[in-house]
């Protein structure tokens, strides 16, 4: 057994250029594969910053009500879907961020796996936004989506979905979010739907509702499509998730 370790260590000292290249090889792959982690960071820190500010500061415009197209002005812009699925994503944008910056500095080892969680509920959910403006109201819109894409409706409808998309696919490594995980994207749509149809049935007197607590009109064209649209809502959250989840999986 000795003579067989003598010959292991006689062989290796027959190549030293062979090991020494191998031992340069890998402290080269491991300061390009730092420096595009480092580089990823950053990038991903950058636009995690940019996307909560850019909500903090278009949401402050769109809250005086001028350029809202619906029922609700003011404050009560909450009501609508996009302005919490992007308050949502600032919030979670700027915990990402205050976490990038931590583990850049070397206080933490790696950020929690419920941040990625959560911003993929939150990319899921500003999605949702993206795809009911270009691809539903395009169609219901006599005017099409110009009058969605206006100022800081620019902003909330298109620049800030487009941008949390981009960054959470190609800057944000989440191998370990697997397929079950997706269902998770569906909780701000569920809550919503609850939050909106008790708003329309506490509302309603003789069987009708004011725009004022219907702003979407679901239940101004009658019972079936009042019915039918959470549901195909629904359906569609989950496509968005499971497209996001999995193209986030090709790019990492």
């Amino acid at each position: 057994m000795r003579e067989n370790y003598r010959n292991s260590i006689a062989s290796i000292k027959k190549f030293p250029q062979f090991t020494t290249m191998h031992v340069i090889d890998g402290q080269a792959g491991l300061i390009i594969c730092a420096s595009l982690i480092f580089y990823s960071l950053t990038i991903d820190n950058i636009l995690n910053t940019v996307v909560a500010l850019a909500i903090a500061l278009s949401g402050f415009k769109f809250m005086k009500g001028y350029e809202t197209r619906g029922e609700l002005t003011g404050l009560q812009t909450f009501g609508y879907f996009t302005v919490q699925s992007n308050v949502f994503m600032a919030i979670v944008s700027l915990a990402f961020a205050i976490k990038e910056i931590q583990l850049l500095k070397g206080r933490i080892t790696k950020i929690p796996f419920k941040y990625y969680i959560l911003k993929m509920i939150a990319v899921t959910a500003i999605g949702l936004t993206f795809f009911v403006v270009f691809i539903i109201f395009s169609i219901l819109l006599k005017n099409g989506v110009l009058s969605l894409i206006r100022n800081s409706n620019l902003f909330f409808h298109c620049i800030i979905p487009v941008t949390s998309i981009i960054n959470f696919i190609f800057f944000e490594k989440t191998d370990t979010i697997k397929l079950k995980y997706t269902f998770f994207g569906l909780i701000p749509t569920i809550l919503y739907e609850m939050y909106y149809t008790s708003n329309v049935l506490l509302n309603m007197k003789d069987g009708k509702v004011s725009p004022s607590h219907d702003w979407y009109y679901f239940a101004q064209n009658g019972l079936l499509i009042a019915i039918s649209i959470p549901f195909m809502i629904l359906g569609i959250t989950y496509i968005i998730a499971l497209i996001i989840w999995k193209f986030n999986k090709s790019s990492n």
